[in-house]
């Protein structure tokens, strides 16, 4: 039986999954950035395939002969002779010198979360379960044992099962952030609101990743302006986009997404908001 993945890790099999938003209006506030596709392809997020702006923190310099990803896309998995070439490859510029991930699994449930991926394996191709989940939860599993090369390589077999979903692509973001690869993260989000422009979740972390790495990047104020667009203004990217324009200093632009986001909230909600809004004029005016 296909066992559900834990939802506090890094994905929830299923785009359509909704934070509620009290909760996170809660967490945001005390935030500096929201965490968690262009509507079309002539939006502003055609820049999502551009490199990454030279204002990155990010030093990667080497070339794809020093990474030792030549199998990446060849991994022995039985039933996947027809899938297509690596749909995210490793930027050039990424210096990926470990991919180790930090984890707390003990050695026991590590060694449940392979037999599970073994169990999983052996149902790639037989119809059981769609060859897509299968490999994001085996992808997710080895996060959880730390192992991100493997993890990277099964969250692409899965977007090379469903060229249309973007989730595999979130997830290779979230992944590449955590090893340092940011110019791969940029493309990875990217490429997930390209092909799910609606979910919201995709935007939150595509908006996350470019208020902390790319805040004063030219493109990111067009990428918030067409997150909102997409999102018919959703109150969680309104207060991604306000705490990033705090962060860069528009106090104003901040203070106005603040009131977008109180007049979509209820009362008690509105008092939280108020409170924001009194700090930051307070900021405006000092």
């Amino acid at each position: 039986m296909l066992v559900p993945m834990r939802p506090n890790r890094d994905i929830v099999i299923g785009a359509g999954a909704i934070v509620v938003f009290i909760i996170l209006l809660v967490w945001l506030l005390s935030a500096r950035v929201a965490s968690y596709s262009p509507p079309s392809t002539t939006s502003a997020l055609a820049t999502s395939t551009l490199p990454i702006a030279s204002t990155t923190p990010a030093t990667a310099t080497s070339t794809s002969a020093t990474r030792g990803l030549g199998t990446v896309t060849v991994l022995p998995v039985a039933g996947t002779a027809h899938l297509a070439a690596n749909p995210i490859p490793i930027d050039a510029r990424d210096a990926i010198t470990s991919w180790a991930l930090p984890g707390t699994e003990s050695t026991t449930t590590k060694a449940k979360l392979q037999a599970r991926i073994n169990t999983l394996l052996a149902d790639v191709g037989t119809g059981r379960y769609t060859n897509f989940n299968i490999y994001a939860q085996i992808a997710q599993n080895y996060g959880f044992m730390g192992n991100g090369l493997q993890a990277y390589r099964f969250y692409v077999r899965a977007a090379q099962s469903d060229p249309t979903a973007g989730l595999p692509f979130s997830s290779i973001g979230d992944l590449m952030v955590q090893l340092g690869a940011y110019h791969t993260a940029y493309a990875a989000y990217g490429k997930s609101i390209t092909l799910q422009p609606r979910v919201e979740q995709f935007w939150l972390a595509y908006l996350r990743f470019l208020a902390a790495h790319e805040a004063t990047a030219p493109a990111t104020a067009s990428i918030f302006a067409s997150a909102k667009t997409a999102t018919n203004n959703a109150p969680n990217v309104l207060i991604a986009e306000a705490n990033w324009r705090a962060s860069t200093g528009n106090i104003t632009g901040a203070i106005t997404d603040w009131k977008l986001v109180r007049s979509q909230a209820g009362t008690g909600q509105q008092q939280a908001i108020d409170v924001e809004i009194a700090k930051l004029e307070k900021q405006q005016s000092s």
